[in-house]
């Protein structure tokens, strides 16, 4: 496999792990290492109780609140795929009125144009927005570097295995990227303002942290 793919014997074993722990492939032997698939659908929920548990995780971390009040506005949404993810995020960011605060992987295609024209919109209309890169490698420095010109305040932080996308006070969202392909996205919409006064504390605290262009 290493030779099919080009790669070192060490990096197979890597993504062989991933897949494993995924429970999207089964060892079938170690001495010599073999592998097969697993049925499509026994793949599928493994995959997604995989993910499932890692989202659970990341709130287990959040401390204990008070019940939320029955008045208080909340909604909670599940979306997948890029782009569908990049439209919605396209039209909350249309309506911010206090600003945005991005945690991103930084690939070199960047965002999509629609998402792109809406944060040049509100930086134009007195909108901060925040954007911390968690990649920032010779392929991406071109993209990161537009971004400055539209007038996006921008870092390089370290990789946190997740993207972070706030809208003012209330939006949040929780997006995942598959570490074989980061193209693939999926991602939680939560409308709730203490859930979204907890991440802001994340944002923030990576904000510290990470490293001025």
């Amino acid at each position: 496999m290493s030779k099919e793919l080009k790669i070192l014997p060490p990096a197979v074993y890597r993504l062989a792990r991933y897949l494993l722990d995924v429970g999207l492939i089964e060892a079938v032997s170690r001495h010599p290492a073999v592998f097969h698939a697993v049925p499509v659908s026994e793949g599928q929920d493994s995959y997604l109780a995989h993910q499932r548990s890692q989202l659970n995780m990341l709130f287990s971390g959040l401390p204990n609140r008070a019940p939320v009040e029955s008045s208080e506005a909340y909604h909670i949404a599940f979306l997948e795929g890029r782009e569908p993810i990049f439209a919605r995020v396209a039209q909350d960011l249309q309506k911010a009125a206090q600003g945005a605060k991005f945690i991103v992987l930084g690939l070199p295609i960047g965002v999509s144009q629609e998402l792109l024209l809406e944060q040049r919109n509100a930086v134009a209309r007195g909108v901060p927005v925040y954007i911390i890169v968690q990649e920032y490698t010779p392929e991406n420095q071109e993209t990161i570097r537009s971004w400055q010109t539209q007038g996006l305040t921008v870092r390089v932080g370290t990789p946190v295995g997740f993207h972070l996308l706030l809208v003012d006070d209330t939006i949040s969202y929780l997006m995942y990227y598959e570490e074989i392909d980061k193209t693939k996205r999926y991602a939680v919409r939560i409308v709730h303002k203490a859930i979204h006064a907890e991440f802001e504390k994340i944002f923030d605290s990576h904000w510290k942290k990470a490293k001025r262009l």
